[in-house]
């Protein structure tokens, strides 16, 4: 066992939780983040919105400033229509946090990559297979990257849940959802800032506009329902689906249609 590397916390996934996380831990623990991708993704995550309460942890990141310089967008008032056909509004000025903000994704996991490295985070990119065992109190862990070793070993690889499948949990899904989503290019003088929800008859949309001229689509729905796959094949059929509710169709009218759209399933609790 000599030749494992030793950490005091090994942390599995380097999203912003995984980062965050590991940033807060230095410099009182020797911290260890491993990721699968050896590079940021080419297209952005969905997951693009921040609410105003996120504020204190950036400043606990000691970020505050270097977020604030990078563009992202303030958000605006959120309005659904869910019960009945009248839209609810509701201001980001009754949010006693603030209004939060619409992220440019990329720009912002790769602000937390760069705070976790000053702080002293070793980050393991590009770690392709974990090999996990338990012995004595330590987590062993043999990598594509080396041998590690730690007491705490953290699971922050989101929906996949590696570690927990790695380890044999079981993951409880009581009422499985699919969320398909786009991203659409819009009109760049577009000064519409509101998050818009809307509900159907087979599940219920969002729309959000994002910095740099696009704007996220989703619909989430029952996993087995056929509608699925027919707007899985058809991304036209998908715009055009969203354009029939008016709350949508007035954000909707000039944007050019989705060059694809991808299927998420809702995160299952593991047990």
């Amino acid at each position: 066992m000599a030749n494992y590397r030793p950490f005091d916390v090994v942390i599995v996934g380097a999203g912003p939780a995984g980062l965050a996380l590991g940033t807060l831990l230095r410099p009182e623990q020797r911290v260890l983040v491993l990721e699968r991708r050896a590079s940021l993704a080419r297209t952005p995550p969905i997951g693009e919105s921040l609410p105003g309460a996120a504020a204190v942890l950036l400043q606990r990141l000691n970020l505050m400033a270097a977020f604030q310089d990078a563009g992202h967008r303030e958000r605006g008032a959120a309005v659904s229509v869910w019960d009945d056909d009248k839209p609810v509004w509701r201001d980001a000025i009754q949010d006693p946090a603030g209004p939060g903000w619409y992220l440019d994704r990329r720009e912002f996991e790769q602000m937390l990559r760069l705070r976790a490295q000053d702080v002293g985070v070793t980050l393991g990119e590009g770690c392709k297979q974990v090999d996990i065992r338990h012995r004595q109190g330590q987590w062993y862990l043999d990598t594509t990257l080396g041998s590690f070793r730690a007491p705490v070993m953290i699971d922050a690889t989101g929906r996949s849940g590696y570690l927990g499948r790695q380890l044999g949990l079981r993951r409880d899904a009581d009422d499985p959802l699919l969320c398909l989503y786009s991203f659409l290019d819009q009109a760049a003088e577009s000064q519409d800032a509101t998050m818009r929800i809307q509900a159907d008859a087979r599940g219920w949309w969002y729309t959000v506009p994002l910095p740099q001229g696009q704007r996220v689509l989703a619909y989430h729905m029952d996993v087995d329902d056929p509608l699925c796959r027919q707007l899985l094949r058809h991304p036209d059929a998908f715009l055009a689906r969203a354009r029939e509710h008016a709350l949508l169709a007035e954000v909707l009218e000039r944007v050019a249609p989705p060059v694809y759209a991808v299927d998420r399933r809702v995160l299952p609790c593991w047990k």
